[in-house]
């Protein structure tokens, strides 16, 4: 644990986003006659002296020297660079040179943490967690572990996930540890996604299914593995993903009605597609209706305008007619719209008739393998609900939409978020335009998750 503990740390702490960029870093930066000494005297030439000490840190166009990073990060953290005591003190934690230097370093990043340095607070925990310039110690680990996981630092997620779950040198504590795993998962960490997936946790499964379903990849059976995990768990994406996989029709089908009961709106949708067409499946109308009608419960508009189109054709008996309006009326997302469909009428964007609204035939694919994520170029910012601002509610609301073969969304369901937000984030959501979506050269429905995030700042 200890040596991946430091090339991972390290990698944060060095990396472009922490330290300095490309350009920051050319060759030129080494040559101007700065000395620590100038930077003490000279505060604006501190800046310099970071980006010098970064250079002998990481070896990047310079041979490494760790004596002379730590004097050039040293003199850039006495005359208060940002982010250089951070540095500094984690040199002196690998490559502490006399005596006192690594309890220096230790000193340095608990300074840094304490200034709501997540990283510095990230650093300190992994030192700790590994020995890494000072005495391993699980609990002074932890301690500093969480703020870095509270800060959304993946690194402090997966080592606290790991010494949570092993109990090494602490009280283990499995249900907690599996959360971290995911949350550490969901922060982009794969070999966390495998061991939350396998503790039981399905969204998990989902993201070590999408993350081993590469384009390039001949072998499908880990993502297999990992949907099918994801279904047994109760993910719904999992069953819907397995569904795009399955050799078998009828089994695709079975798999999107488990999706559907499982509360996958689009899922629904997709299934009552194939039953009104017949497609996988013998075709069956009624099913077909009833599937609509469960995903425009959960409000996919557009699953209300397919069964609004089937009932008002008739397609369900004569009698049942006048429930398409119903349906129809549900579908509409504007008060313009409404008072159409109440008089009668169809909107133009609906088409001409009703036969406009039936079902289309293309299955809409979801993003992984061979399909990726589509390109946006067009992005309306949502509104903020009066009453939703007035009550200082925020947060963040999932959609999942269905973008058609022409780019724009043909469908729109809030997944999560605030109840209060939600239909603000489906109607900006429903204006945004993408590149289509291409498969084999041939434009085609795909179904993503975006967020919309809303947030009061003063």
């Amino acid at each position: 644990m200890k040596t991946s503990l430091i090339v991972a740390v390290a990698s944060l702490l060095w990396s472009g986003s922490l330290g300095v960029s490309a350009q920051e870093t050319q060759p030129a930066t080494i040559k101007d006659p700065v000395s620590p000494t100038d930077c003490l005297r000279d505060k604006k030439k501190a800046p310099d002296c970071q980006r010098i000490g970064l250079l002998y840190a990481t070896g990047e166009q310079i041979a490494p020297d760790p004596a002379k990073a730590a004097e050039f990060l040293g003199a850039a953290c006495r005359a208060d660079v940002p982010r250089a005591c951070h540095q500094y003190g984690w040199l002196l934690l690998q490559h502490p040179g006399r005596a006192g230097d690594a309890d220096r370093g230790a000193q340095l990043l608990e300074k840094a943490c304490q200034q709501k340095d997540s990283e510095a607070c990230t650093a300190l925990g992994a030192a700790y967690a590994g020995g890494v310039g000072v005495p391993r110690d699980a609990p002074r680990a932890v301690k500093w572990l969480d703020p870095g996981c509270e800060a959304n630092q993946n690194l402090a997620c997966a080592t606290l996930a790991r010494l949570l779950d092993a109990g090494d040198g602490i009280a283990r504590d499995p249900e907690r540890a599996k959360k971290l795993m995911a949350k550490a998962c969901e922060l982009g960490d794969t070999a966390m996604c495998e061991r939350a997936c396998k503790s039981g946790d399905g969204q998990s499964c989902v993201a070590w299914g999408e993350r081993s379903d590469q384009p390039a990849s001949t072998d499908t059976a880990v993502a297999d593995n990992a949907y099918k995990m994801a279904c047994d768990a109760g993910a719904a994406e999992g069953c819907a993903r397995l569904a795009v996989r399955a050799k078998d029709g009828a089994q695709a089908v079975a798999l999107l009605e488990r999706g559907c009961a499982l509360g996958d709106a689009l899922t629904c949708a997709e299934a009552a597609r194939r039953y009104y067409h017949g497609r996988d499946v013998a075709k069956d109308v009624a099913a077909a209706a009833r599937l609509y009608a469960t995903a425009c419960e959960r409000e996919s508009y557009g699953s209300c305008i397919a069964v609004g189109g089937i009932y008002a054709r008739g397609e369900r008996g004569a009698e049942e007619q006048a429930r398409g309006r119903e349906y129809l009326l549900q579908g509409c997302t504007t008060l313009a719209c409404k008072t159409i469909v109440a008089n009668g009428g169809l909107p133009e964007a609906w088409g001409v008739g009703l036969d406009d609204l039936r079902p289309g035939l293309e299955p809409a694919v979801r993003v992984g393998g061979r399909i990726q994520a589509p390109t946006q170029i067009e992005k309306v910012r949502a509104q903020y609900p009066p009453d939703a601002w007035n009550r200082r509610i925020q947060g963040t609301v999932s959609v999942q939409c269905v973008i058609s073969p022409a780019g724009v969304i043909g469908d729109a369901v809030a997944m999560s978020g605030p109840r209060e937000l939600r239909a603000a984030a489906v109607a900006a959501v429903r204006r945004w335009v993408y590149k289509p979506t291409l498969l084999d050269g041939v434009p085609v429905p795909v179904i993503i998750t975006v967020t919309v995030d809303f947030k009061i700042w003063r």
